[in-house]
Formats: structure tokens, sequence, C-alpha cells
């Protein structure tokens, strides 16, 4: 598996790409701790920064987010909900909990192709209680391509 850095060349280019008039939010950015490839600490910071280059930019953002839930929300609700710029949790896998505070921050909910897995019943819950306009679908295949297209 090949591992980016992130330097900063990185902040500076996407600054350059974020004033793309094509160009209509900033993603996947995020924390994920499943295999621990960064530490956290870094992850945080980096995601702080992000957020700002995203806010200079004015655009929203697409989260990734893994096994991460309560320092993804705790740095959403601080540095990026009084932006108003709203934006879109990717892969959304959380219970309805998450679903709850994923729209109070202003978020869309994109459920991908695990909503489809029949052991992912937390997901489907929170895809019966999502609201329909906050709810997009997604394939982010082929890492996690719905039935019958998996594998």
């Amino acid at each position: 598996m090949r591992r980016a850095k992130y330097e900063e060349v990185t902040s500076t280019r996407l600054r350059e790409l974020l004033r793309h008039p094509k160009v209509v939010a900033l993603g996947e950015i995020g924390l994920d701790y499943h295999y621990d490839f960064s530490p956290r600490d870094i992850q945080k910071r980096i995601f702080i920064e992000q957020m700002a280059i995203a806010r200079e930019a004015r655009v929203p953002i697409v989260i990734h987010t893994r096994e991460a839930w309560d320092d993804t929300f705790a740095l959403l609700e601080e540095y990026w909900k009084p932006t108003g710029l709203g934006g879109i949790m990717h892969c959304f896998t959380g219970s309805p909990v998450e679903v709850e505070r994923t729209l109070s921050i202003g978020f869309h909910l994109a459920f991908g192709g695990v909503v489809t897995y029949p052991k992912a019943i937390e997901v489907h819950e929170s895809a019966r209680v999502a609201p329909l306009d906050k709810m997009l679908l997604e394939t982010d295949a082929p890492y996690l391509a719905p039935i019958p297209k998996r594998g």
C-alpha cells in the first residue's frame, strides 16, 4: 500500500486547485484510525488545516471518517460548523446517533454499497431515519461495491 505524505507543498497545491471554477468541494478529508498509519495528533492537525483551506476557498467539505466518530465530530463542530458551508459525510457507516450529529452540523449523508450488506444492520437503520432531502447514494466502487457486485 502506498502511503502519501502531507507537506507544505500539499497545502499550497490544494489552495491552487480550489481556485479552479469547476471545483465545488474539498474532499475526502478527515480522520482514519482503522490502521493507524499516521499518528492521530498529526491526522487532527492536518484535518484542521484542510478545513481552514476549504473555509478560505468558501467550498464545502467531503468527510472520510473511520473508527474516529467522536474526534471527527468534535473537530467539525469546533472548526467547520461555524462556517455554515456544510458538506457530505462520505460512505456513511454510522448509527442513527451519528445521523443526528451529521445533520446537526448541516451535512448530507452519502450511503454507499455498505447499505446493501445483510450484516450492516446499523447502517440500514441509519438509512431508514435519514431524511430523504439529506441523503445521497454513492458506490465507492470497487472498494464498497453494492450487493450483488461485491467481490
